[in-house]
């Protein structure tokens, strides 16, 4: 049972990020509650339901108002924490989110010291 409430998650988090693309549906997830739902979804140990919380919050990362809930809720941390993943797709859509967030020109220089440091490694850039 526990599989399938994931998979049912992961199919929810891939329509709101297939969702994300438009202003007017970014709006409507933010009014229907969605920031803290993908904030408790970035907790999540699963890669596959990851990929598509980030690829949201990426998306909607391009409004003020979003990029002001991302920090509210402190989802900076776990795209920072999320950056050290071996998965690469994970890894780019959390740098990019990051760098849509990022009004603090430190954070941002930390993120991509982080992405720096995970290049370094050949098989990571391959």
């Amino acid at each position: 049972q526990q599989e399938k409430d994931i998979e049912v998650a992961r199919c929810g988090a891939l329509a709101l990020w297939s969702c994300s693309r438009s202003t007017r549906n970014k709006e409507a997830i933010r009014r229907a509650g969605g920031i803290p739902l993908l904030a408790r979804l970035l907790k999540s140990p699963h890669e596959n339901m990851l990929i598509p919380v980030v690829g949201t919050l990426q998306e909607c990362a391009s409004e003020k108002s979003y990029r002001i809930a991302i920090q509210a809720e402190g989802l900076i941390e776990d795209l920072v924490k999320n950056l050290n993943s071996g998965n690469h797709e994970l890894q780019m859509h959390c740098a990019s989110a990051i760098f849509k967030v990022s009004e603090n020109k430190q954070l941002l220089a930390a993120a991509t010291g982080a992405i720096w440091k995970c290049s370094i490694c050949l098989e990571n850039v391959e």
